[in-house]
């Protein structure tokens, strides 16, 4: 029998039952002349097999007169490389499968089965480095060298049977099927330690053998029939890092319902939450906060009978590790049962992500494949004990922060130099003083129109610089803390700069120093998702945790979204305002701040610079309740805050004509046209696109925004 077998989900078919009374053995495809070859047991010859299936038994010079069971052919050398381990004519032989070949489909013998014997049935060629690799039952991976075959030992990858089919991909990693359960196991070999880790499931036998080209991908389903995670690709969540992920069988699911996709989602600009599909993460509603050391409980809705297995990432490194379950093969059936776990004492506090995954298979892991059921991803936040959290404007959603840079002048006035997705929360104590004990602002930066090299910052409202514990400030860009060389100094408390004076201001923080380190424009583009086809599909994300160490109650702390801003990047020139005596246009500094309508500039804002050109800022108002800040002539501001997620003008797009009602809403002072944001309100009335959260030139628009 001749199968196909699915990599990614584990499914296989009957392609051909054979004509033949024996086995074939030994496979190998041909990357050269795209045939697969195998030892025909039938006539004791290496054997073509051509695309209807059929058998063409080649004859060998000398005939070897023994059965081979192990076998594959080399990458670049178009020849098959067969094993045995024991026999007169056992050890590792080379066949020349090139017709033009001096020595073809002469067998040549490269080591005795005395001077190499390994308990091993099958091996594959490598796609690049040009060794032979194979397990053995007990879980050794060899590297052997085709020239001698020598084989030195490379790891024990945990894992012990019969491996009788062995293949590579075209990424170099290595994948081995046991014959008696069928399980298909995959091997990152040049890691530091290579482990055997379950991928997915294939046709259990007695006698076993697998082929495929090792210059091939593993590819992604084209059909959706599962269903993925969707939190950051650390979390193994990508297929190509054997993510996590369910055959959907519509038997076994959390929540309503599971939705269909052939791929994962990523978290946040990719999640299936901001895409054309279901938002499934359902299942699991949040009785209590999760907070360090405590108890947290959660309401759990199940469909059918099975295991229910959680894993909350509580030391925040972007990895759900084994020690991590919350919850391990929980039996649940249909219902809406109420679990508790226990939060790790030694828990980080700030945001981090859960993994919930409702399966039939007794000690799955948080990553690979589960033949039914559902995985949901939740992001979650650590807090500490007996505190309640705030957040802005949601626990899940977000405002959409646009900045027009060319501030003071008004420019092209697209809107789009920088836009940001951002949320805030502020954790307390859950009592009457309510003391502030942590400040959280994430988000990303999803868009960057500009030539200007800008940072972006918040300045928190009645929080003071001497209140914050500066040492266990966390700052993550794309998961990771930026390093200092690139990001500048990224967490901006000036004090700690040698700058005097300012313990008792506004607490400032820098996020990205150049937003330009953070995001790539793209091949041939000039700017970073504001145009059709340019950028990263995935915005650039952003976590800043701020504990805090002084008794500042929450009364205190200004709500909402703070005061984030942009920023001039030290040491870049802007326009032809900004001049030396001499007239030589200079760089502005960081003290040029873009801040919303009526918003002070931070303490390290340059005043001065206020009321230029196009602005009518009055210095003079920055002493009172309400100053008159960061706006046009009309009345227009160079940021705005708009509610969720959104479809921003594209290059050079002016914002009153792309969005006519926001004259409107300006002038009413928010009294009129107050939806003027929505894509139904859009000039023109714009159909859905498929790029970006743009409007294109066409005036064509995406999806994924507000509505």
């Amino acid at each position: 029998m001749l199968y196909s077998v699915s990599l990614t989900t584990g499914t296989y078919d009957l392609l051909k039952e054979m004509d033949t009374v024996n086995k074939l053995n030994g496979m190998g495809f041909n990357y050269s002349d795209g045939y697969l070859y195998a030892w025909f047991y039938e006539q004791q010859t290496l054997a073509r097999i051509h695309a209807d299936y059929s058998i063409e038994p080649l004859q060998l010079q000398p005939a070897l007169n023994l059965q081979y069971y192990i076998g594959d052919i080399a990458v670049t050398d178009n020849a098959q490389y067969i094993y045995r381990k024991n026999g007169a004519n056992g050890g590792l032989w080379r066949i020349a499968l090139d017709p033009v070949s001096t020595d073809y489909l002469q067998p040549q013998q490269i080591v005795t089965a005395q001077e190499l014997y390994l308990n091993i049935f099958d091996m594959a060629f490598h796609p690049s480095d040009g060794f032979i690799y194979s397990v053995d039952n007990i879980g050794r991976l060899y590297r052997i060298s085709p020239a001698n075959g020598v084989a030195s030992l490379v790891a024990n990858v945990g894992q012990t049977g019969t491996f009788g089919a062995v293949y590579f991909d075209v990424d170099g990693r290595l994948y081995i099927s046991r014959n008696n359960d069928g399980y298909i196991f995959r091997i990152v070999i040049d890691s530091a330690n290579p482990t055997a880790e379950f991928f997915s499931y294939g046709p259990a036998s007695s006698n076993n053998d697998g082929a495929r080209c090792a210059l091939a991908p593993v590819e992604e389903p084209t059909t959706p029939t599962m269903d993925f995670g969707d939190a950051p690709a650390t979390y193994g969540t990508k297929l190509s890092d054997n993510g996590a992920r369910h055959i959907i069988n519509q038997a076994l699911y959390l929540g309503e319902s599971v939705d269909a996709e052939n791929r994962a989602f990523l978290a946040p600009s990719e999640s299936d939450d901001t895409k054309d599909l279901q938002d499934d993460e359902d299942g699991v509603q949040f009785v209590t906060e999760l907070a360090r050391g405590e108890s947290a409980v959660i309401e759990v809705t199940t469909v059918g009978d099975g295991l229910l297995s959680i894993w909350l990432d509580s030391n925040r490194n972007g990895i759900f590790e084994p020690s991590e379950a919350v919850i391990a093969d929980r039996a649940v059936t249909t219902g809406n049962p109420f679990l508790s776990f226990t939060v790790s004492e030694a828990a980080s506090l700030g945001a981090t992500w859960m993994r919930v995954r409702l399966h039939n298979t007794a000690g799955l892991t948080a990553i690979g494949l589960a033949n039914e059921g559902e995985v949901e991803d939740y992001p979650v936040n650590i807090n500490l004990p007996s505190t309640k959290t705030e957040y802005y404007p949601s626990s899940s959603g977000v405002v959409t922060l646009a900045y027009e840079d060319q501030w003071p002048s008004r420019g092209d006035y697209d809107m789009n130099d920088l836009i940001v997705y951002y949320r805030t929360s502020i954790t307390s104590d859950n009592d009457e003083v309510g003391l502030v004990r942590q400040i959280q602002v994430e988000g990303e930066i999803a868009a960057v129109g500009a030539a200007f090299h800008s940072g972006f910052a918040v300045s928190i409202p009645g929080l003071k610089t001497v209140d914050v514990n500066a040492a266990d400030v966390s700052l993550l860009i794309n998961g990771e803390a930026p390093e200092a060389i690139e990001f500048g100094n990224t967490v901006a408390f000036m004090p700690l700069q040698g700058i005097p004076g300012q313990l008792q201001q506004d607490a400032l923080f820098e996020i990205v120093r150049d937003v330009w380190t953070a995001v790539a424009p793209g091949e041939g583009c000039a700017f970073h998702r504001t145009e059709n086809g340019c950028g990263e599909s995935e915005a650039a994300t952003f976590i800043l945790t701020i504990p805090i160490s002084g008794e500042v109650p929450a009364s205190q702390i200004g709500k909402g979204v703070f005061n984030p801003f942009a920023f001039a990047t030290n040491g870049y020139t802007r326009t032809s305002i900004f001049k030396d005596e001499l007239g030589a246009i200079v760089p502005p500094g960081d003290g040029l701040e873009i801040h919303l309508k009526n918003h002070p500039p931070s303490w390290r804002g340059d005043n001065e610079l206020l009321g230029r050109s196009s602005d009518r800022s009055i210095p003079s108002s920055l002493s009172t309740s309400n100053p008159i800040t960061y706006q046009t002539q009309a009345g227009l501001p160079w940021a705005i805050e708009i509610a969720g997620r959104w479809c921003y003008p594209s290059e050079y797009q002016d914002l009153t004509l792309a969005y006519p009602d926001f004259v409107t809403f300006v002038a009413s002072d928010g009294q009129l046209g107050a939806d003027w944001f929505r894509m139904s309100n859009a000039g023109n009335h714009p159909q859905k696109g498929e790029a970006g959260y743009i409007f294109q030139k066409d005036n064509t628009i995406s999806s994924g925004c507000a509505q």
